[in-house]
């Protein structure tokens, strides 16, 4: 229902109709999906990094820059379907969430805190997070890259796939559809 809202709220901003699109946005910020966000990235991610045995294969390290060019990452969404590659759930652009909380500041906050911002774009913002995680020595090839929604991302951090049981996200293919991400906001 929340993607909904938002896809229609983005066609009506490109088809001009500002009040029907800031009230659409204002309906898909739901607390709950706020509290969720939130609950996996800061109390279950926490829970994880407590609990969760460490592989001495993948000590930390550092290495190189840590994210990769933005063409690549585009690149990464479109090939992924804008989607998370651990959850399924379709995910927002940040370019199409930084476009759209700009023109409605009002119906799609995004404060320097979290617990402020919009529910339904901090739960579904895109992010690219690497299989084998860059501090434990992961590369940017798009072989190591996935899209992610950002508790599916924050949630994990910096664990590997087999510390916590997860399959990986490339052994099976991704759901491609319409979805665009919102990502037509950017090219009005």
């Amino acid at each position: 229902e929340v993607l909904e809202l938002l896809d229609q709220a983005a066609t009506a901003t490109l088809d001009g109709d500002h009040n029907l699109a800031s009230a659409m946005l204002i309906d898909a910020n739901r607390l709950e999906l706020r509290d969720y966000a939130l609950d996996c990235m800061l109390v279950q991610a926490g829970k994880l990094r407590r609990e969760t045995i460490r592989d001495p294969a993948y000590p930390k390290m550092k290495s190189g820059i840590r994210m990769p060019a933005k063409g690549m990452q585009t690149e990464v969404l479109k090939r992924d379907g804008y989607r998370c590659r651990f959850c399924g759930v379709r995910i927002i652009t940040l370019g199409a969430r930084a476009v759209l909380s700009a023109m409605y500041p009002d119906a799609v906050p995004w404060p320097s805190t979290d617990r402020e911002k919009h529910g339904a774009f901090l739960t579904l913002n895109a992010s690219i997070d690497h299989v084998i995680p860059h501090a434990r020595g992961g590369s940017n090839d798009a072989t190591n890259l996935v899209s992610a929604c950002w508790p599916c991302n924050f949630a994990r951090e910096d664990l590997l796939l087999h510390e916590l049981g997860i399959a990986d996200p490339f052994g099976f293919a991704p759901d491609l559809d319409h979805w665009d991400g919102l990502s037509r906001i950017l090219r009005r």
